[in-house]
């Protein structure tokens, strides 16, 4: 398992347990095919601190997975390294969830 997502009334925390690169992306996309946003769930955070690379496949995973939550919740990415700060924000991933080191 490369990813737990937990969820508690309105809060939905889910953590990345390696880096999000070609090799992992895959498994990763797969284990979110089965999760679906419940309805009750107003804010979305993402634990970063396992997470110290990030590459074109990972951002395209983040993107397929983190964009369509926006329309029913926030979203933010928590823990987030420097490194994989500077390539969230390259990427425009800042403008539709909040970045926090």
């Amino acid at each position: 398992m490369l990813i737990d997502i937990l969820g508690k009334d309105d809060v939905l925390c889910a953590s990345f347990y390696s880096d999000l690169h070609f090799e992992t992306s895959r498994q990763i996309e797969e284990e979110l095919a089965k999760f679906q946003l419940p309805n009750e769930i107003k804010k979305v955070i993402i634990d970063f601190s396992r997470v110290r690379f990030v590459d074109s496949s990972g951002i395209s995973l983040l993107l397929k997975w983190i964009h369509p939550m926006t329309t029913k919740a926030s979203v933010e990415l928590v823990h987030v390294s420097e490194p994989v700060h500077n390539i969230l924000k390259i990427c425009k991933i800042d403008q539709f969830a909040a970045i926090k080191s």
